[in-house]
């Protein structure tokens, strides 16, 4: 549709404000309309997006509206466009559109998807701490109208969220309605939003940069830790009522000035890239990308050639369970004679040594200090710049589970101890569905430690060998 014809359509609801970007002939083009009494910033806009600032008296919020490149020799910039947004704000934020492809193989129905592909797309989900919202109706968004063997469907069509705008909208839900004349399905974002209370009293703790060195800060964290000899769960919520305490007395001032640079930020964006620059950066970036290693075909043991997804699946899950599952051999004592042991009785000693706390506080220093924070709001820069405060608690604590004791209580994926018995949750994160896959390798060959048997379900876990 071009900007002409969608202002003909505009025009005809008069409760609606609108923004259009030309479509290019008969291909491409975007429309935004929102309602004339909501406020509704526009911060950028291409050819390949339009992004807006929600301006609520309960919080502001930003989305997006995204189109995907189509040719698959330019999907990188889909990425590189969608990292660059993602870089330029740091509140709640929605991206809904035609990202023109898909995440996972089991999205698409039909043929095949290079996974080098599916891996570009799924690494700039997540260097923008994105997450797929969860959706109705039927699973594939695009049908390339073709019958039979020819037919394609694939799931093109989605809304990605970060942690702060699911928890501005924890009920949201992504609807997939029927096609009709399109062979693209419309998708609706229903928002679902908690009542105001609830949600301000509702909202996550985030430890933030911008405190370090601030007046106030430390002596907070410090009051925290003082009061008593709570466990490490304790000491961080009160740590972490402290800080929140302390921003709304000490940090109005620092906010007011971020929000007045943002502003100016968003002057300075607005308009986006034009074409001829969108161009230009296609022809410097054709030179500079990096082919990512990928798989066509493999050869299976009985010397067959195997292609597609399937297949070379099933041909390298087959090697592995092979290789790794035994045979039960016996009386191969006299093979091992000849082979020179590379394990020293010093390094034996090494790894059977119990953790020290010279270990975790190693581990902690090389944790990345603004990667995202865990559960209780704090990331590595936190514990690594008050480490003189919050380390000895951390320490015994980490010591303690190394050890042998169960988690403490408020874990985000296996409070109750157990990581075998974890599961998947509803909006995990691809590292943490990664982790829990090979769960099922470590079943193989793990063994349970009884113990005092109070972590022992008697009736559900395999504490008699072999069962």
């Amino acid at each position: 549709m071009s900007g002409e014809e969608f202002r003909r359509v505009r025009a005809q609801f008069d409760e609606y404000e609108g923004m259009e970007v030309d479509s290019v002939g008969r291909s491409g083009g975007l429309a935004f309309l929102w309602k004339k009494h909501v406020r509704c910033v526009f911060r950028s806009a291409s050819v390949h997006h339009m992004d807006f600032e929600i301006q609520e008296t309960e919080g502001n919020w930003r989305v997006t509206g995204f189109y995907g490149w189509q040719n698959v020799a330019d999907r990188h910039l889909s990425w590189e466009l969608l990292r660059e947004l993602g870089a330029q704000y740091g509140g709640p934020w929605v991206c809904i559109g035609d990202f023109n492809e898909i995440l996972f193989a089991t999205e698409m129905k039909g043929g095949t998807r290079p996974q080098r592909q599916m891996n570009n797309f799924r690494e700039a989900v997540d260097d923008c701490g994105l997450r797929d919202i969860e959706f109705e109706g039927y699973a594939f968004t695009y049908d390339n109208g073709q019958s039979e063997d020819d037919n394609r469907q694939c799931r093109l069509g989605r809304a990605l969220s970060n942690d702060e705008w699911a928890e501005l909208f924890p009920r949201a839900k992504l609807i997939h309605l029927a096609r009709e004349w399109s062979d693209h399905a419309p998708i609706l974002l229903k928002l679902a939003r908690r009542v105001v209370e609830e949600r301000f009293t509702g909202k996550k703790f985030r430890f933030e940069q911008v405190w370090i060195g601030e007046e106030g800060c430390e002596e907070a964290v410090r009051q925290a830790w003082e009061v008593g000899n709570d466990d490490l769960v304790n000491l961080m919520e009160r740590c972490a009522n402290n800080l929140q305490k302390w921003k709304g007395i000490s940090i109005g001032k620092i906010v007011k000035d971020l929000n007045s640079k943002r502003r100016k930020l968003t002057k300075l964006n607005e308009g986006g890239r034009s074409r001829r620059e969108v161009e230009e950066r296609k022809k410097w970036k054709a030179g500079q990308r990096r082919e990512c290693n990928h798989i066509d075909r493999i050869v299976d043991e009985d010397g067959r050639v195997k292609e597609g997804l399937e297949a070379i699946t099933g041909v390298a899950k087959n090697y592995f369970k092979k290789l790794f599952t035994t045979g039960e051999p016996r009386d191969f004592e006299h093979l091992l004679d000849g082979i020179e042991g590379r394990v020293t009785d010093r390094m034996n000693y090494m790894l059977r040594c119990e953790y020290s706390e010279e270990e975790v506080t190693a581990a902690l220093n090389q944790m990345h200090p603004l990667k995202a924070p865990g559960p209780d709001g704090m990331n590595g820069l936190f514990y690594q710049t008050y480490w003189h405060i919050v380390g000895p608690a951390v320490v015994r604590t980490v010591l303690r589970v190394l050890r042998g004791a169960p988690f403490p209580e408020g874990g985000k994926y296996f409070a109750n101890g157990s990581f075998m018995a974890a599961t998947l949750g509803t909006t995990p994160s691809f590292t943490w569905r990664g982790i829990l896959e090979a769960r099922e390798v470590l079943k193989l060959g793990a063994r349970k430690r009884i113990g005092d048997g109070l972590s022992t379900l008697v009736w559900l876990d395999p504490w008699i060998p072999g069962t």
